[in-house]
């Protein structure tokens, strides 16, 4: 089942990140490190420096499947003669298994902190400064485990046995970045990133090289229903580096009215396979009193919902996930997922 997605366009700051479900040490999204130049192609992406820099968020469940993919850069090859920590998947506040680079560029899997147990070395080797796609599916056991590790679709290494480090045989916690001890290292930009875990009929397993394309309005829907601060519903939620916090924005009272809003078409050909499609809203309430919103998701020309979620008078992410196209009950089309409308409204 398809987790989260995060292309950190969105996010565009630590307290984005935070916003978004993350939690993060150090300063991973330091706009010293220019993170709107740090994706593939140029784009938006994070970098992560030295040993007390990291992200992570919890799975929503104790998770005996995990897996992971993200575009990745290093910078360098293990600096002070520590691994580069990629992705580690955690019980709580122990490290169950990791994967990370060592210093001539090798992907090693690795049970427990800091250098932990090698449990697969890759033989072919990363080079500094390139992107590339890494992927990991980790079954955290304590005897029947795994770890599979791909670069660009292609397995590079994998291990079966013992994959977690404390009696219980699941993860809780996904993180990129360091595990904050200074027996690793950080260097290196990430972007376009997939969460997913075991369950479910679809995204359980290896999604390939991908890319998380966010779209912001570009016009309106089909329908405009929401009272604008100023100027045009659309253009107060078109913030290109993240939401502004009351700057702009449009607002009611009423339950049951919505805005939705046109987005630019998809770049990728049709022949593109999409894993779902995620839609994130920024919203506060102004005032006491039990409110709350939903998320609209239009496509084949009717209107979907996501979840109804309370409101606070401080802003907040909330976010939905189709990994289907509820027009249809059927895989995205490119074509479908192009062409969809976002949107909120006032569930109550």
């Amino acid at each position: 089942m398809l987790l989260f997605l995060e292309s950190f366009a969105l996010a565009a700051s630590n307290a984005g990140l935070a916003r978004r479900g993350w939690t993060c040490s150090g300063n991973p999204m330091s706009a010293a490190d220019s993170p709107s130049t740090k994706g593939r192609g140029g784009g938006w992406g994070c970098p992560v420096r030295g040993y007390g820099e990291y992200f992570y968020r919890a799975l929503g469940s104790n998770a005996a499947t995990a897996i992971i993919g993200v575009a990745r850069r290093l910078n360098t090859l293990g600096a002070g003669g520590f691994p580069d920590m990629a992705t580690s998947f955690w019980d709580g506040a122990t490290l169950q298994c990791w994967v990370g680079t060592d210093t001539t560029g090798h992907l090693v899997a690795y049970r427990g902190a800091g250098t932990g147990t090698v449990l697969a070395t890759s033989t072919l080797t990363l080079t500094a400064g390139s992107y590339v796609f890494l992927e990991v599916l980790a079954t955290v056991h304590n005897t029947t485990g795994s770890l599979q590790i791909r670069v660009n679709g292609a397995p590079w290494a994998s291990f079966s046995g013992d994959t977690a480090a404390t009696a219980n045989n699941y993860a809780t916690i996904v993180r990129f970045g360091s595990d904050g001890t200074t027996q690793t290292n950080n260097n290196q930009d990430l972007c376009d990133l997939y969460i997913c875990d075991g369950t479910g009929a679809r995204n359980n397993t290896f999604l390939g090289d991908s890319y998380v394309r966010y779209r912001l309005p570009t016009g309106a829907g089909a329908t405009t229903q929401l009272t604008p601060l100023s100027g045009s519903n659309w253009q107060n939620v078109d913030d290109p580096s993240g939401a502004n916090d009351g700057t702009d924005y449009n607002y009611s009272a009423t339950v049951g009215q919505k805005d939705t809003y046109s987005l630019a078409a998809l770049p990728d050909a049709s022949s593109a396979s999409v894993a779902g499609v995620q839609v994130t809203s920024i919203a506060a309430k102004d005032t006491a009193g039990a409110r709350s919103i939903a998320n609209v998701l239009r496509s084949g020309g009717s209107d979907y919902l996501g979840a109804s979620q309370a409101l606070a008078t401080t802003y907040g992410a909330f976010i939905d996930r189709w990994e289907v196209d509820p027009a249809t009950s059927a895989a995205w089309t490119e074509a479908a997922a192009s062409a969809v409308q976002i949107g909120v409204t006032v569930a109550a």
